[in-house]
């Protein structure tokens, strides 16, 4: 990692004063977002904020916020996550009650914890991969600097840039060759996953590059983290609770940057647009989870570990394929055709596809730019998911495809809302804007694909 630059012999303070002086571009990226943060901090919030801000509030005053929500739900929504960041706020809400501090300041501040988390995730991953100071100081800059995040971050309050550290975190382990290690892994995935759901798209990966045993028990923790989280509210109302977390936001039709908002432009009732949408979601759950469903089957082991063993996935069983020159997955070895030839193209397509997001940064950047593509429903907060991700194959690997798409997200994620809203905003955004998303979007997953499973 990049603190293992400096001896761990020295204390704190010197450490840090160590780490500045070996990355001063680093430090100048992390001391500029650090003050631009601050400025942000005590202004103005979002909606979003302020629902957390009453819920954190009546919490305090003993009120089950599920059972019963501080908020008419027609109007403005229910805190609708598992309550771990509700549980951060509360002694923050509680200082800012009882000191005269400003909340709007002390309730962003976990948000700027995880925007240093992901930015010190993104120089491990990039010195991890050999890059100099002067790339870690890039990708960190693309992500700590970005307007976007600024904006949904230090100004708005939203807490995405949480999960995506811990999640940040867990990549790092994995790719560092801690990939058979769900120890490693455990913690920090299943705490994200209770943060916001989102990570858990990730999980049939992470099963497969853990094997069935180690991949189990990290399902398992997984799944048991948030309901434990969880369990006083659970006790005390489970329909309720299970209502706010998982159907409420799903009864919502196409809206904000989703193209599928032009299906209702086109005069589609919201009902029929309601049943298109769950196609795609069903046809995104399919994406994620079959091809590692398939690789269980024994005729399409087709994927045995590389050579530098980051991808551990347990004995292969069947045919093996062989390492081509010049490091890419070559060819099947000789047993393969017969198994080929029993499963055709479909077996060969799925083991192609497998095999070109091998690379978790390249996977998880896909995955959360294929939901994007897919789902009915894209929040300005969901444009973040990918970004980490697309910031380490810009830098690492010189992807101009991974920036087009960083910067077309940056760009239109904070192009439509009730502070900047150049080409309109009625509360939705211009449909143009849903469609050059979604555009990006599909040539960013589709190129991926299709050229790494070609190498």
């Amino acid at each position: 990692m990049i603190v293992d630059a400096v001896p761990r012999r020295l204390s704190p303070p010197r450490r840090v004063v160590a780490l500045a002086c070996a990355y001063p571009r680093v430090t100048l990226v992390f001391a500029l977002g650090l003050v631009l943060r601050a400025v942000l901090l005590p202004g103005a919030f979002g909606p979003d904020f302020h629902i957390w801000d009453l819920t954190a509030a009546a919490t305090l005053h003993g009120q089950d916020v599920y059972a019963h929500p501080p908020l008419d739900l027609t109007r403005y929504g229910p805190y609708a996550y598992f309550p771990l960041y509700l549980y951060l706020l509360l002694p923050l809400k509680w200082l800012a009650l009882h000191s005269g501090l400003s909340y709007v300041a002390l309730g962003k501040l976990p948000v700027v914890a995880g925007d240093v988390g992901v930015a010190l995730g993104l120089a491990s991953a990039l010195r991890r991969a050999g890059r100099d100071e002067r790339a870690c100081a890039t990708g960190v800059a693309l992500y700590f600097l970005n307007p976007l995040v600024l904006y949904n971050g230090a100004f708005y309050g939203r807490f995405d840039s949480l999960p995506l550290a811990l999640l940040l975190l867990a990549w790092n382990r994995l790719s560092s060759g801690a990939g058979g290690r769900s120890g490693r892994l455990a913690l920090p995935f299943s705490l994200a996953v209770a943060l916001k759901t989102f990570p858990i798209f990730l999980l049939p990966y992470l099963i497969a590059r853990l094997g069935r045993r180690r991949g189990g028990r990290l399902a398992l923790a997984t799944v048991l983290t948030p309901l434990v989280i969880a369990l006083p509210y659970l006790l005390h109302d489970a329909r309720r609770f299970l209502y706010i977390v998982f159907v409420y936001d799903s009864t919502k039709g196409p809206r904000q940057f989703s193209w599928q908002v032009i299906l209702l432009n086109l005069g589609l009732s919201e009902r029929a647009a309601t049943v298109v949408s769950y196609g795609l979601l069903a046809l995104f759950a399919l994406a994620i989870v079959l091809p590692f469903a398939l690789r269980s089957v024994k005729s399409l082991s087709l994927l045995p570990p590389p050579a530098h063993g980051d991808w551990p996935l347990g004995p292969t069983r069947g045919p093996t394929v062989q390492r081509a020159s010049g490091g890419a997955w070559g060819d099947a070895s000789p047993q393969a055709p017969a198994n080929h030839s029993a499963w055709g193209s479909t077996g060969m397509a799925i083991s192609n596809m497998v095999k070109a997001l091998a690379d978790p940064y390249v996977y998880a950047a896909v995955v959360f730019t294929l939901f994007l593509l897919l789902s009915k429903v894209v929040y300005e907060q969901y444009l973040l998911w990918p970004l980490p991700f697309l910031a380490v194959l810009a830098v690492r690997d010189r992807a101009r495809d991974a920036v087009g798409l960083l910067v077309t997200l940056s760009v239109i994620g904070l192009s439509a809302n009730q502070w900047i809203h150049p080409f309109g905003y009625n509360p939705y955004p211009a449909p143009w804007l849903n469609v050059a998303v979604a555009v990006a979007a599909g040539l960013f997953v589709v190129g991926r694909v299709a050229a790494n499973a070609c190498d």
